[in-house]
C-alpha cells in the first residue's frame, strides 16, 4: 500500500528462454544482476563496421576503438580479440547452435572461411582456446581464439551468392578475469527489425549487404602508375604495399605523402587534399573538424571577408584532436555569428610503429597501408665482381671487425680498380683502386678508407689487405692529421689457391650493394584515382546483361521470408544483372504483351534490379518464356529472354 504523493523504485526483468531450464538460468542472471546494483562487467566497446559488396564476396573492415576499451569492473583493460558473424536472418539465430550443458542454444558459431577456419582474431597472449572459467549455470566455456593476430579487415568469399542479403555483425570480446571468476563477454550484435515495414535498424557493428556485380562499365579505383609508391627522397630499401579495399572511397587524383621519424622508428601519411569546412562564431565553445591529426602547417582560418585570421590571437587550435575554440578573453577580431571557413590537410596515419608488416593500420580512403622494415645490412645478393669484371678474386665483405651492431655500410659502393697506383689510404697505403659511394639518385662521391696490410707488408694494397671504409665525423675515433674518421664497414679481396688467380686490374668493378631501413630522410608518395563507369566499356558490357536465376523454377533462394506471416514463403524474386548506371527495363510476353516496366537508377558499384514477378496491375505472371528489353538511352540496348516455371 503506497501513501498519497508516496513513491517505490521497482525493477522488471522480462525473461525469455528456449525451455525452462534456460529461462530459470535467465532468471539466475537477472536476479545477480540487479542484486550487484547492476555492477558487472563489461565487453568491449563496439567496433565500427564498413563492408564493401563485391562479386561473390563481401569485404568487411573495422576501427580499433575496441582495443582500449576499460573494464570498470576488473579494472583492466581486457580486449581480447574480434570475432565475425554472418547470416541470411537478422537476429543471426541459424549461427546460434553452440549449446550448453542443458541442451540450450547459448553460443553463436562464428563465421567460417574457404579454408574451415573460424573468422576469430585474437591476440596472440597467454589467453588462448577455451576460457578457465565457465558461465554460471551453463557448463560452457567460451572460445579465446588460437592467438591468430589481430586484423581489421576480412573478405567473405565462402559460399557467398549474389543477389542474397546477408548480415555481418563484428563483435570485439574480452578475455574475463580467472581471479575474479568472470567469463568473457562479447559486444551485442544487435538487428532491429520492423515486422510492420521490414524495415532495418543496424548497430555501430553490424552490417546488412547484398553481394552483387557493379554496373556496366565500372572501372575500379586504384592507384595510379600500377599501384607504385614513388620514392621521393632518402635511400631506405625497406619494402611497402597498399591493399584496396573499398575501391568507391578512393578519390581522383588525390596525391598522399609518407614520412618518417626516428628512435623509435615510425611513420605518417598526410592526405594532401585540403578538406574544407564552414561554421559560424560562438565563443568558448570547441569546434570537432571532421579530421584528427591535423598537419598545423596546412591550417588556416578566414573570416566572413577573406581574412586570414592568426592562431592564439583571433583562436586556438588543437590540431592531435581536430578542434577550435575562439575564447572571448582573446583579442579577436571575429564577432559572434559571424561566417569563417577553415581549410587544412590531415593524417589518416600519424606516427605509426607498425612496420612488420602488420594488419593493424587503419583504413584511409578505401585503402590499407602495410609496412615493412628493414635491418641495416649487406645486400649478399647484390654484392659481388660485376659481369665485366675478368678477375677471379675471392671476397669477403662486412661490418668493421665483424661487429654488426656498431659499424655498418650505409649505402651502395663501387671498388673500381685500375692498373696503376690511382689512391692513398688514410694510413698511406697505396692502392690501384678508387671507392666510390654510388647512391642511386645522387652524384657519385669518393670514400675515404684505410688499409690494414697482412704480412709481409709493403705499403701496397694486396691480396689479404684488410681495406676499411670511413666516413668523416667530428666526434671519430681516428684522429689523422687530415680529420677525424668513423669505420664502417669492411672487405678483403683474396686470391684464390685452387686455380690460377687473376688479380683485378683496369677496368674491374666490385659492387658492394646494402639493405637500408627507413630514416627520417625518407619520403615516399602516391595518388589515387576513384572509381568510375566508362562509357565505352560500358556498350560493350551490354552483351553481358543477365536474368539471375534463368530458369526460374518454383522458388530462389534468394527470397526472404515474410517477417509478418513467417509460415508464408514471402514474395518471390529474381534479378537483372551487370546493369548500367541508370535504363529501363520493359518485360513482355512472348507474343509482344507489356507485362511490367522497371526503371533502375543505381550507383556505379550496383549492377543489379530486383523483379517480384507481378505485372504492372499487381498479378503474379503466369508460367512461361518472358522477353525483356533494356534500354539504356545512348549506351544502346539489350534484348533477352528468361523463363518461369511454377
Amino acid at each position: 500500500t503506497l501513501k498519497s504523493k508516496e513513491s517505490q523504485r521497482f525493477s522488471i526483468a522480462l525473461l525469455v528462454g528456449q525451455d525452462f531450464d534456460d529461462l530459470t538460468l535467465n532468471a539466475v542472471t537477472a536476479q545477480t544482476i540487479y542484486e550487484s546494483n547492476y555492477q558487472f562487467a563489461t565487453p568491449p566497446a563496439k567496433p565500427i563496421v564498413t563492408a564493401v559488396p563485391g562479386d561473390r564476396q563481401v569485404t568487411l573492415y573495422w576501427d580499433d576503438a575496441a582495443e582500449s576499451s576499460w573494464d570498470p569492473f576488473s579494472e583492466t583493460y581486457d580486449f581480447e580479440g574480434y570475432t565475425i558473424y554472418r547470416s541470411t536472418d537478422p537476429q543471426f539465430l541459424d549461427r546460434q547452435t553452440i549449446t550448453d550443458a542443458n541442451g540450450s542454444k547459448f553460443l553463436y558459431k562464428p563465421l567460417t572461411g574457404v579454408n574451415g577456419a573460424a573468422a576469430k582474431f585474437d591476440l596472440v597472449n597467454d589467453f588462448v582456446g577455451l576460457s578457465n572459467i565457465p558461465y554460471a549455470g551453463r557448463g560452457a566455456y567460451y572460445n579465446l581464439g588460437n592467438n591468430t593476430g589481430l586484423v581489421h579487415s576480412y573478405i567473405d568469399s565462402h559460399n557467398v551468392v549474389n543477389g542474397q542479403i546477408y548480415y555481418y555483425a563484428v563483435v570485439s570480446y574480452d578475455h574475463g578475469d580467472d581471479s575474479l571468476k568472470i567469463a568473457p563477454t562479447e559486444c551485442s550484435k544487435s538487428i532491429t527489425v520492423n515486422p510492420e515495414t521490414n524495415e532495418i535498424f543496424l548497430n555501430v557493428n553490424t552490417i546488412r549487404i547484398i553481394p552483387r556485380n557493379p554496373a556496366a562499365g565500372f572501372s575500379e579505383g586504384v592507384v595510379l602508375d600500377d599501384g607504385f609508391i614513388d620514392h621521393v627522397a632518402g635511400f631506405a630499401t625497406g619494402t611497402m604495399w597498399i591493399e584496396i579495399l573499398d575501391p568507391r572511397a578512393l578519390e581522383d587524383d588525390n596525391n598522399f605523402e609518407m614520412t618518417f621519424k626516428e628512435s623509435p622508428v615510425r611513420y605518417s601519411i598526410e592526405d594532401q587534399k585540403i578538406t574544407i569546412e564552414s561554421d559560424t562564431v560562438s565563443f568558448n565553445v570547441y569546434y570537432p573538424l571532421s579530421n584528427r591529426n591535423i598537419n598545423p602547417d596546412s591550417f588556416y582560418l578566414l573570416n566572413s571577408t577573406g581574412d586570414t585570421m592568426i592562431s592564439e590571437v583571433d583562436y586556438l587550435f588543437f590540431p592531435d584532436i581536430g578542434q577550435l575554440v575562439i575564447p572571448d578573453t582573446l583579442p579577436t577580431s571575429l564577432s559572434v555569428d559571424e561566417a569563417y571557413t577553415v581549410g587544412y590537410t590531415h593524417y589518416p596515419i600519424y606516427e605509426s610503429q607498425l612496420l612488420n608488416s602488420e594488419e593493424a593500420n587503419p583504413v584511409f580512403d578505401g585503402m590499407k597501408l602495410f609496412v615493412h622494415n628493414v635491418d641495416l645490412t649487406i645486400d649478399q645478393s647484390r654484392t659481388g665482381w660485376t659481369s665485366s669484371s675478368s678477375t677471379n678474386f675471392l671476397h669477403s665483405v662486412g661490418p668493421y671487425n665483424h661487429i654488426g651492431t656498431l659499424y655498418k655500410l650505409p649505402a651502395d659502393y663501387e671498388v673500381r680498380f685500375f692498373s696503376e697506383i690511382v689512391d692513398t689510404g688514410l694510413y698511406g697505403v697505396t692502392a690501384n683502386f678508387e671507392i666510390y659511394n654510388v647512391m642511386k639518385g645522387l652524384i657519385p662521391t669518393k670514400q675515404r678508407f684505410a688499409i690494414i696490410e697482412s704480412t709481409p707488408q709493403n705499403n701496397t694494397w694486396t691480396s689479404g689487405d684488410k681495406v676499411v671504409m670511413m666516413e668523416a665525423d667530428a666526434n671519430g675515433v681516428f684522429n689523422l692529421p687530415d680529420g677525424k674518421y668513423n669505420p664502417l664497414g669492411e672487405f678483403t679481396f683474396v686470391a684464390r689457391i685452387d686455380t690460377v688467380a687473376v688479380p683485378p686490374t683496369d677496368g674491374d668493378v666490385f659492387f658492394i650493394g646494402t639493405i637500408r631501413p627507413f630514416t627520417s630522410a625518407d619520403v615516399y608518395s602516391f595518388r589515387t584515382q576513384a572509381s568510375a563507369v566508362n562509357p565505352e566499356q560500358a556498350k560493350n558490357d551490354l552483351d553481358r546483361i543477365r536474368v539471375v536465376p534463368n530458369p526460374y523454377v518454383v522458388t530462389n533462394q534468394l527470397e526472404q521470408l515474410n517477417l509478418q506471416k513467417p509460415r508464408d514463403r514471402g514474395p518471390r524474386r529474381i534479378y537483372f544483372d551487370r546493369l548500367p548506371t541508370q535504363c529501363t527495363i520493359r518485360i513482355y510476353t512472348i507474343t509482344g504483351e507489356l507485362v511490367d516496366v522497371l526503371e533502375h537508377n543505381s550507383t556505379i558499384d550496383d549492377g543489379k534490379e530486383y523483379w517480384d514477378l507481378t505485372t504492372r496491375d499487381n498479378f503474379p505472371i503466369a508460367f512461361g518464356m518472358y522477353l525483356y528489353h533494356v534500354d539504356a538511352g545512348s549506351i544502346g540496348e539489350k534484348i533477352g529472354r528468361f523463363a518461369v516455371i511454377k
